[in-house]
């Protein structure tokens, strides 16, 4: 079943998908929404943190920069990205606007997930090692290799539960990428590299562990959910779909990314496997991220316009955007 949010069905369209707010919520504290990605400065990219709709510049604009991920603790934010600098890009962590270096310049490398168990800082990615890309892991800045550097691979995203380190993300093998969950760095292919396929987040609830992603038919790209590694598909395979996240809340499965509709993406959700379009198709548009908190639904992702794209939030299915006169995009939310 697919849903379209828009015009005069909004109303009964959130009840129905997200649930509904008392009267009284306007006398409950707003939470604190935190949203990292990037705006381009005419010149560079800007790795940017918003904290409710206000902007906060984690670099200087000098040289390229996005942030991936986002995480709070107590008061403490973390943000893990990149950097480029003298032409090649550094993993970064950013702890309350203040940057360390998880790589030392002399490779490629990306941070592109974060977060933080016990006051242990977990940031997952990838660096090159001057042929390939190494899947990594960084524990409070000690690297682990999650790959051998035989193959091309990337770590995406990292959950951790009860001491168990789950990350999700891909290896290229032949010539196929294969959709990886790692625990503990053990290896788990969820594709067997018939078609080429992508992890792009693992989070564990209900004893069960959930891996969003997609594969390739051969033809398009089908959204996937891994549950303990047995695949559902999102999407029937006719358009192209790539599910970005899952996360879980009081049972109900939320999965966010994009499907081609008529020649343009469409970010979307899918609620325990219901289809909900966030767009209406007009521009192109993706879900990157999304967030659960009291019975509201947080996405962030990008909307492509002209002349520039803007970075929109959805709560509840509406839309507001924390920008629209630079180009820019939204890469991950938290809500506290």
């Amino acid at each position: 079943m697919k849903t379209i949010l828009k015009n005069g069905m909004l109303t009964l369209l959130l009840f129905i998908a997200f649930g509904c707010s008392s009267d009284d919520d306007h006398d409950i504290k707003q939470p604190d929404v935190y949203v990292v990605g990037y705006e381009y400065n005419g010149n560079k990219t800007v790795a940017t943190l918003w904290k409710n709709g206000i902007a906060t510049y984690l670099t200087d604009g000098s040289d390229n920069a996005k942030a991936r991920s986002v995480t709070v603790v107590d008061d403490d934010t973390y943000v893990a990205g990149y950097s480029f600098t003298a032409h090649k890009s550094v993993a970064k962590l950013w702890k309350n606007g203040i940057s360390t270096d998880l790589t030392d310049n002399t490779q490629h490398a990306q941070a592109y997930g974060v977060t933080v168990v016990n006051n242990d800082v977990y940031v997952v990615g990838g660096e090159s090692n001057g042929t390939v890309n190494v899947a990594k892991l960084w524990k409070n800045g000690v690297t682990t290799n999650l790959t051998n550097g035989g193959n091309h691979a990337v770590a995406y995203a990292v959950n951790v539960v009860q001491n168990d380190v789950y990350i999700a993300g891909y290896e290229f093998k032949g010539n196929k990428n294969v959709a990886k969950l790692w625990k503990n760095g053990s290896e788990i292919n969820l594709t067997d590299g018939t078609n080429s396929a992508i992890a792009n987040s693992v989070i564990v609830a209900n004893n069960n562990v959930y891996v969003a992603g997609y594969e390739n038919n051969g033809n398009k790209n089908v959204a996937k959910l891994w549950i303990n590694g047995i695949a559902t598909d999102l999407s029937d395979g006719s358009n192209s779909a790539v599910a970005r996240q899952v996360t879980i809340k009081n049972n109900d499965v939320y999965v966010i990314g994009y499907e081609m509709s008529n020649g343009n993406n469409v970010a979307k959700i899918w609620k325990n496997g219901m289809s909900i379009d966030l767009t209406d198709g007009t521009n192109n548009s993706v879900a990157y991220a999304i967030f659960v908190k009291n019975d509201d639904v947080y996405v962030v992702g990008r909307i492509d316009g002209v002349p520039n794209s803007i970075a929109p939030v959805w709560k509840n299915g509406i839309e507001s955007n924390l920008f629209k006169d630079v180009n820019g995009q939204a890469n991950s939310v938290f809500v506290k």
